[in-house]
């Protein structure tokens, strides 16, 4: 079961990088980045910044423990994600619960390669055709999908403000940013002003911008204003708590060899698998 999820997770993934790496820099090397999520229900009626301040001052150990005694071990996960950087081309490297997986992807494609390691199994995402089976489907439901993401974009609560408190993170000179992020959830970003040529690469990482609009959005515009890097995000919603952190950056040689799918992997039809996963939601 946590091998069909891992798979599931993966594939959302990959769609959210697509859309937020649609403009890379010259930047060729390596970023490393952990994420930790944690749903603590003692947390879902925290309703103020103070209070926020709070939960974002513990360490990840607090974190797991309330996490765990909120529930079961499926409360808190832990993710290291390799990115590797070669031109307009990208591959992200990432496991949970020992299976490992790998995006693969460029810029100026709209195919994403997702390899599963233990399956020995290869994925080719066609990015135009999920727009159109979501359109599809959408209309299949009764819903129309040009006012659904008007509906989507129709109101934007993000806000950030400088704090002054500074502090270096993983080697990154950084300064706390305090608000709320697009949707409203209480937000705590260090940013760092620096590198330049990975600037644009990263620019929309935390937005959710949306590909297909002409728009930017308030979140886009902030770190395009800015030029900085988001170093250490913490976010709480809703009793869940999420850390995004960049561990390393580095400018290193990166082997055109790791972008291809190696010959004994499986082909498998991410469009139909997709199609099916959606047709069992609406008859469940």
């Amino acid at each position: 079961m946590k091998a069909k999820i891992f798979l599931i997770s993966v594939v959302t993934m990959a769609v959210v990088f697509w859309f937020n790496f649609a403009a890379a820099a010259d930047f060729e090397g390596k970023i490393t980045q952990q994420a930790i999520f944690a749903t603590i229900y003692a947390l879902e009626d925290v309703d103020s910044m103070e209070a926020a301040d709070k939960v974002f001052a513990k360490s990840a150990a607090q974190l797991k423990q309330m996490a765990l005694e909120s529930g079961d071990d499926e409360n808190y996960s832990e993710e290291v994600v390799d990115i590797f950087i070669k031109g307009d081309a990208f591959l992200m490297n990432t496991s949970e619960d020992g299976h490992r997986a790998t995006v693969i992807f460029n810029t100026k494609s709209s195919k994403i390669i997702t390899l599963i390691h233990d399956q020995k199994m290869v994925m080719v995402t066609d990015m135009d055709a999920m727009e159109k089976m979501g359109d599809q489907m959408g209309m299949a439901m009764g819903s129309d999908p040009e006012m659904m993401v008007g509906d989507m974009a129709e109101e934007d609560l993000f806000s950030l403000k400088p704090t002054g408190e500074t502090r270096t993170v993983n080697g990154f000179k950084c300064e706390l940013y305090k608000g709320t992020d697009s949707e409203g959830d209480f937000y705590h970003v260090w940013i760092h002003k620096g590198f330049a040529d990975v600037f644009e690469t990263l620019i929309t990482a935390f937005s959710g911008l949306d590909k297909s609009s002409a728009d930017e959005d308030k979140e886009s515009a902030f770190f395009r204003k800015i030029k900085g890097i988001p170093v250490l995000t913490k976010t709480l919603s809703m009793g869940d708590v999420s850390i995004n952190e960049i561990k390393s950056i580095s400018r290193e040689p990166v082997a055109s060899d790791m972008f291809k799918v190696p010959a004994d992997f499986k082909k498998m039809d991410m469009q139909q698998m997709m199609m099916q996963q959606m047709q069992q939601m609406m008859e469940e």
